[in-house]
């Protein structure tokens, strides 16, 4: 569930694939509207609010090998986007970047880290960043968290991945790439009618072995404390 900050609304999904958005009234949640999001489970949601109309944005993930991007308009949610994974989505974090709702998402059979973005209607694929490069790069496994250092993006912002290693997840610290140079590409990329994902490597900073006991069906998650530790 998500509470819509500024309101007295929030959204919740369950597992039918859909989105509902409530609203509390005399200390009583009312159904106000919802969408099939999802053919399948809704996996994740995150939410971000447009600093020049206020507009709510919903970026979800879906047990149907979906990324899709909705918006709150008059208490009524508007599926207005998707894009095609080549496996599902194990986990989705947001940051914003001037005004801009970056998208970092990771999926099953992927050792990657694709960092998505939304111009209206059409979500892109900006840049891939690998998770395979360090000591344990012979080792397959599937990043299934993300944590951010802070969802206001910036130069110094750092990405926390858990993976699904047994016995025990390890923790992968990556650096942001620069994303003024991968939204510039997109723009001339988009005025020419292309669009293509820049992999990059060389970005980890401390691939470590935690204490975290797991097997193949657990789900880690992992988050940067207040300090940034």
């Amino acid at each position: 569930s998500y509470a819509i900050n500024g309101s007295d609304k929030f959204l919740s999904c369950g597992m039918d694939g859909k989105i509902k958005l409530f609203k509390f009234d005399e200390d009583k949640a009312s159904l106000i509207s919802e969408v099939q999001l999802h053919k399948r489970l809704v996996t994740d949601f995150k939410v971000w609010i447009d600093e020049d109309d206020g507009t709510p944005f919903i970026c979800s993930i879906g047990w149907d090998f979906q990324l899709k991007i909705s918006r709150i308009v008059n208490d009524s949610i508007e599926i207005i986007s998707n894009f095609k994974l080549l496996s599902n989505a194990t986990s989705i974090e947001l940051g914003i970047y001037r005004k801009t709702p970056i998208v970092f998402l990771t999926r099953l059979d992927s050792t990657q880290l694709s960092l998505f973005t939304f111009k209206q209607p059409h979500i892109f694929e900006i840049s891939r960043i690998s998770l395979n490069d360090a000591e344990f790069s012979t080792h397959g496994f599937t990043p299934m968290s993300i944590s951010l250092t802070s969802h206001k993006l910036d130069s110094n912002t750092f990405i926390a991945v858990g993976t699904s290693h047994v016995p025990y997840m390890r923790l992968i610290i990556i650096k942001l790439p620069p994303l003024d140079p991968l939204l510039t590409n997109l723009e001339i990329e988009t005025e020419q009618h292309l669009t293509s994902a820049q992999v990059h490597r060389g970005l980890i900073i401390g691939n470590y072995n935690t204490l975290s006991p797991q097997d193949k069906y657990s789900q880690g998650v992992v988050h940067w404390r207040n300090d940034g530790s």
